[in-house]
């Protein structure tokens, strides 16, 4: 099965949600602060997924980003930076506006899965 993970990224921490192509979630949105041990922690959940079945998607977010995606990019993972604009309209075809971060994490992994062949 593939799966897609959504990272909204903030200064020092992130929230992450983990979706299933079909749609399933596989993991609620939880947060994580930018320190070695939350990030340990995380890839020891990544890995108990093949690496070839994760898409990693966050959003370019000026230099707040660069510590998770250049740590994953490390350990292997398919990370993808968006631009946050293509972000912001994806996020907006909805039609109810409410913004939380768990919230975004979970379109975030929507978005890569719903473009995970594309």
């Amino acid at each position: 099965m593939k799966y897609g993970v959504g990272i909204d990224v903030s200064k020092g921490k992130s929230t992450i949600a983990i979706l299933s192509v079909e749609g399933e979630v596989i993991k609620e949105p939880f947060e994580i602060n930018h320190n070695q041990n939350d990030l340990d922690d995380l890839n020891s959940l990544l890995n108990q997924y093949e690496k070839e079945d994760l898409k990693i998607i966050m959003e370019e977010t000026g230099t707040y980003h660069l510590p998770v995606l250049s740590y994953l990019i490390d350990k292997g993972y398919c990370v993808i930076a968006e631009n946050a604009f293509r972000i912001k309209k994806y996020l907006d075809r909805g039609l109810r506006k409410a913004k939380t971060d768990k919230k975004d994490a979970l379109k975030l992994a929507e978005y890569v899965c719903d473009n995970w062949y594309s």
